[in-house]
C-alpha cells in the first residue's frame, strides 16, 4: 500500500468526529497493542540469545503496557459504532452517549448489588468498559430499527456486516468481563489434606477421600479422590493424578477439573506427606471460558461480516467487467 500511494488519486476528507477517524484510531491502539506483546514475548530470546542476560518478561510488564491500551480501545469502539461517516453533529452523538452511560451505569449497579461478593475498582471499572460496548451497539441498533415498520423487517434489512461488527463488539466485552472478573476474584488455596479432610471455598466444599494406585501405558502413579458438595449437594467427583513416567522417570501433575460456564474448579495434587496426607492445591476461577467465548463469538462476527452479499456482488460485477473486455477483445 505505501508503495502504491502516490498513484491512489481519491482522495477522502473526514472529521476527527466521524467513524473513519475512530476506525484509524482503533486499528493503530490495535497495531501498538500487537506489537507490545511480540516485544515481550521475543525480548528474552534476543538478550538470551546475543549472552546479554536472561530476563523474565510476566505479568507486570503486560499489565503495565496492555490494560491502558486495552481502556483506551474500548473508550473508542464504544463511540465508534454511534457515529456517522463523514462527519457527526455534536448534538447527535451527545444524545447517543447519555443513553449508553446511563445503561452502563444502571448495569453495573445490578450486577454489583445482585452478584458480585465483594466490589472493587477494577471489577467495577471491568463491567463498566463491558456494558459501554453492550450499550453502544443496543442504542446504535435502536436507532438503525426506528424507522422500520415492523422489528422483524427491520431485522432483516440489515446486513450480515453489520452483524458481524455487533457481534465483534459484544465478544469483545464478554472476553473483558471473563479476564477482569477471573483475575479479581480467582482463589487458590495451598494446603495439607488427609483422607476425610475438607474445605471450603466460596460455596463449595471439596473433601479428600484419599488416593489409589494408578497404572497407565508408560506411567505409574496415584490418582486423587476429591469430592465437591455445594450446600451439602455432590455436584462433582475430580481425579486428580501424579504420575510417574518410565524411561526418564519424570513426575507430571494431572489436574482436574469441573467446568463449568459461570465457573471452573481446579484440584492439582502436589506432594505426598506423612499419614496419607498431600499437599493439594485448589482453585476457584469465576467466569474463565467467558474468555474463550468472547473469542469465539468475534470469530463468528468475522464470519458473518466475511460472508456480506455485497461484497461477492462487487466481485461478481469486477469478474463480469472483465469478461466483457476479453470478449471485445
Amino acid at each position: 500500500y505505501a508503495f502504491k500511494a502516490p498513484a491512489v488519486s481519491a482522495k477522502s476528507r473526514f472529521e476527527f468526529l466521524s467513524r473513519e477517524a475512530f476506525l484509524l484510531v482503533n486499528n493503530v491502539v490495535l497495531l501498538v497493542s500487537t506489537l507490545t506483546v511480540l516485544a515481550g514475548t521475543i525480548f528474552p530470546l534476543i538478550t538470551d540469545a546475543l549472552n546479554l542476560g536472561k530476563y523474565s518478561v510476566g505479568p507486570p510488564y503486560f499489565n503495565a503496557v496492555f490494560v491502558p491500551l486495552m481502556a483506551f480501545l474500548i473508550a473508542f469502539m464504544g463511540v465508534g459504532p454511534l457515529l456517522n461517516w463523514k462527519s457527526t453533529r455534536t448534538q447527535q452523538i451527545k444524545r447517543h452517549l447519555l443513553s449508553v452511560l446511563l445503561g452502563s451505569l444502571i448495569s453495573v449497579g445490578i450486577i454489583a448489588i445482585s452478584v458480585l461478593a465483594r466490589v472493587d475498582t477494577w471489577s467495577v471499572l471491568a463491567i463498566l468498559f463491558a456494558f459501554w460496548l453492550i450499550c453502544s451497539v443496543a442504542v446504535d441498533l435502536r436507532a438503525k430499527l426506528k424507522n422500520a415498520p415492523t422489528l422483524q423487517r427491520g431485522l432483516r434489512r440489515l446486513t450480515a456486516s453489520y452483524y458481524g461488527m455487533l457481534l465483534g463488539h459484544i465478544g469483545f466485552a464478554v472476553c473483558v468481563l471473563g479476564v477482569c472478573i477471573v483475575s479479581q476474584f480467582n482463589i487458590e488455596n495451598d494446603l495439607r489434606m488427609a483422607p476425610g479432610e475438607s474445605a471450603q471455598i466460596e460455596d463449595y466444599r471439596f473433601v479428600f477421600e484419599g488416593t489409589r494406585k494408578l497404572t497407565g501405558p508408560n506411567f505409574t502413579g496415584e490418582e486423587g479422590i476429591v469430592q465437591v458438595y455445594q450446600d451439602d449437594a455432590l455436584i462433582a467427583t475430580l481425579h486428580p493424578q501424579k504420575r510417574r513416567y518410565s524411561g526418564r522417570g519424570m513426575v507430571m501433575t494431572e489436574a482436574a477439573i469441573d467446568p463449568g460456564l459461570w465457573r471452573d474448579l481446579y484440584v492439582a495434587m502436589g506432594e505426598p506427606l506423612n499419614d496419607g496426607a498431600w499437599a493439594m492445591r485448589l482453585h476457584y476461577k469465576p467466569l474463565v471460558r467467558f474468555i474463550w467465548l468472547g473469542a469465539l463469538i468475534m470469530a463468528f462476527g468475522g464470519l458473518m461480516a466475511i460472508i456480506d452479499k455485497r461484497y461477492k456482488l462487487k466481485l461478481s460485477l469486477r469478474q463480469v467487467a472483465t469478461d466483457e473486455v476479453g470478449r471485445v477483445a
